[in-house]
């Protein structure tokens, strides 16, 4: 079974951001832990990767270790930050640009991070 993680980055703390976040991720991916991740960069986690450098920096390593960075369209043009995440070569994801969330779709986030996340700790 292939075991696969959605990391929802929701905060602008560059010392969770970079300590939590981005590290975990990193690791994840490049140690084999899990098979595929995809960091979703949501609200105020994408002012801060269009404005930080450093952390612009640690988002291309985890691309580049392959781990798919997608974020969130709506937040992004609420924020006027669409073009800076475009440089950075993070994908727009249009699925809450077009629909409402509901929170059916944050509990699925959160279920399947949390269950992940149990799978690697048993």
């Amino acid at each position: 079974m292939k075991k696969e993680l959605l990391v929802h980055w929701t905060t602008d703390n560059i010392d969770t951001t970079m300590h939590m976040v981005l590290l975990y991720t990193y690791n994840a991916k490049k140690l084999g832990w899990l098979d595929e991740i995809t960091l979703l960069v949501w609200g105020a986690s994408q002012k801060l990767l269009a404005s930080n450098k450093e952390v612009q920096e640690q988002v291309r390593m985890i691309e580049e270790v392959g781990v798919r960075v997608i974020a969130c369209k709506k937040c992004a043009e609420d924020q006027g930050v669409e073009s800076e995440l475009n440089a950075c070569g993070v994908v727009e994801w249009p699925l809450f640009h077009r629909h409402k969330i509901s929170r059916q779709h944050l509990f699925f986030f959160d279920v399947r991070i949390i269950s992940y996340l149990k799978v690697i700790w048993r």
